[in-house]
């Protein structure tokens, strides 16, 4: 009776542990589901930022562009409008002389056809007079000619005249013409830096388009990073459960032990500013295997911002391992790993100048510095 009682109760608790487990996994797999979905949303985000970011350069680059061929216009304009203030200013002297030249023509023909009035009015008496004045035949004739001269010359400056005012008629109509070309050419460069403006407005209302976007998908992408981040809360939480499985961490890249960065500060090579570096950097070649640090379960396995491919494995107690920048991932979530197997192989997925590991450990979620305490080379 007794040994028939134990076993109910053997069976009862066996039952109860099977529910619990039962519970338990299907709380870790909707997490770890939730998790690859986050993950997945992720990888879409940061490829439409990545579109936006490249369209923005480019339409920046457009606008740059547009604004150097719009300065160059400009001063093309500043200085054919100089050009025509000047030939304008020109072509006002040139009327001026023409003005001045007209009434010197005018004055003077009017001056000669008075003198030839009064020369043709009174030519009879005055050759009679200046026959009977004159001393001698000799002085009759110079007096003649003297006259004649006078006509000759004032006929000589009229025509001056005219050739001064139709040489300077000619030049005004150069000079029109000259300034009809300069107007032309500024009018067009008025067309152009108008057409310039109006490319450039374009240009920039689109960029601002673009800048909307990246900052409504970067709010995406941190409120997704913080999901992820929860997400990991939670799984951390649900298998730090199991005690860790303990003893010192297997060096997860055989052979290759050179560590090119240090936990803690530092000033980060790709985003140049002094940043906290969560675990080290093992140098190693692209292809190189990556093995568990340790027994565990893999609790992550995909690729993050940042982190580019990368597994995180946990090994009870609250202790997880993560590799990151791997160029190939051999476990999936879920998976029962043991220390040394190979898991990934080195890549520089994610933010990373070369090809290496960036290998952390966690204690409860926060990074501490793998040498001290799990890793020995």
């Amino acid at each position: 009776m007794k040994a028939k009682r134990f076993l109910s109760v053997i069976m009862i608790l066996l039952f109860i542990i099977s529910c619990v487990f039962t519970v338990f996994a299907d709380e870790l797999e909707e997490a770890q589901q939730r998790k690859n979905k986050i993950q997945n949303q992720l990888q879409g985000v940061n490829q439409e930022k990545k579109e936006l970011q490249q369209e923005k350069n480019r339409l920046e680059s457009d606008k740059n562009a547009l604004l150097d061929a719009q300065k160059k216009e400009t001063e093309e304009y500043e200085k054919l409008v100089e050009e025509l203030n000047f030939l304008e200013n020109e072509l006002l002297k040139i009327e001026q002389n023409i003005q001045q030249a007209e009434k010197d023509l005018e004055e003077k023909t009017e001056q000669v056809k008075v003198r030839l009035r009064v020369m043709y009015e009174s030519s009879s008496s005055s050759i009679l007079q200046s026959l009977i004045n004159s001393k001698s035949l000799t002085e009759f004739f110079e007096k003649i000619e003297l006259i004649s001269l006078i006509a000759k010359k004032d006929k000589e400056i009229i025509e001056e005249l005219k050739c001064t005012k139709a040489d300077v008629e000619y030049l005004r109509q150069l000079k029109a013409e000259e300034i009809k070309g300069v107007d032309n050419k500024r009018v067009e460069t008025r067309e152009r830096i108008d057409t310039l403006t109006a490319s450039r407005a374009e240009v920039e209302e689109r960029l601002q388009q673009r800048l909307n976007d990246l900052k409504k998908i970067q709010q995406l992408e941190d409120q997704l990073l913080e999901e992820a981040k929860k997400a990991d809360r939670e799984i951390s939480a649900l298998l730090s459960k199991r005690a860790y499985t303990g003893g010192t961490m297997v060096w997860p890249t055989p052979g290759k032990t050179r560590v090119t960065s240090q936990y803690g500060m530092r000033f980060h090579p790709i985003l140049k500013i002094n940043r906290m570096h969560h675990g080290i950097d093992i140098d190693a070649s692209s292809g190189d295997d990556i093995v568990a640090a340790n027994d565990g379960t893999v609790i992550l396995s995909g690729y993050t911002s940042g982190y580019g491919n990368r597994v995180v494995i946990d090994h009870g107690g609250g202790i997880s391992t993560l590799y990151a920048h791997c160029s190939k991932l051999l476990v999936s979530v879920g998976d029962t790993v043991k220390a040394g197997q190979v898991i990934a192989k080195v890549g520089s997925t994610g933010l990373s100048t070369g090809p290496h590991l960036h290998f952390e450990v966690r204690e409860n979620d926060k990074t501490v510095d793998p040498l001290k305490g799990y890793l020995s080379n």
